[in-house]
């Protein structure tokens, strides 16, 4: 059987009363990207529910920053985008569960913290800002504190964000995780294939 979904899309005029009453929040994300040497987009099941695979691409494409995932949230970047680098937490990988205390900014897009991703959330992303875009605003600062909230359906949220923003350069800090990626090879997978 499958379960009904609520699908919450902003159209015509509500669409441009959210933009206005979201307007200063979306300019200080902006700020924050545009101020941010190691951004880190960490993205969850929220991005699939409402169909925002593209907008989280183009987004991620324009701040160059790599791109993180929840369990729930994986295929909402193909694990072939060179920017895709995994999960965080518990489960996830070591590059990102390791370089996410140095990031300066995490945009948390369409996901929920959750202890098995954050440990102790006092040591999470310690150095960070936090963007949070969820639909459930009763998830915004829950568990990680967020410095700007952004309440709303990413496939409408995002794209905001994104027309705020210039192309950014970001390559070094996205170089630093593939080198933990060798480290996570030559330590786990290969040792678990060979």
């Amino acid at each position: 059987m499958k379960h009904p979904t609520v699908q919450l899309r902003l159209e015509g005029e509500a669409l441009e009363r959210y933009k206005v009453k979201a307007a200063p929040r979306l300019e200080q994300a902006a700020r924050l990207i545009a101020e941010a040497q190691k951004p880190l987009i960490y993205c969850g099941g929220g991005v699939i529910l409402s169909g925002a695979e593209r907008e989280l691409a183009a987004f991620a494409d324009l701040v160059d920053a790599p791109v993180v995932s929840t369990l729930m949230g994986l295929g909402a970047v193909p694990a072939d985008n060179p920017r895709m680098l995994g999960m965080l937490g518990m489960h996830g990988n070591y590059g990102p569960n390791i370089r996410n205390q140095e990031c300066d900014l995490l945009i948390a897009v369409g996901m929920r913290f959750d202890d098995r991703v954050t440990g102790n959330p006092a040591h999470f992303g310690a150095n960070a800002k936090v963007i949070h875009l969820e639909i459930d605003p009763a998830e915004i600062g829950k568990i990680i504190p967020a410095d700007v909230a952004v309440v709303g359906d990413v496939k409408r949220s995002l794209p905001l964000i994104t027309e705020r923003i210039r192309k950014r350069d970001h390559s070094q800090w996205i170089a630093g995780f593939r080198a933990c990626d060798q480290i996570e090879y030559e330590a786990v997978i290969r040792k678990a294939v060979h």
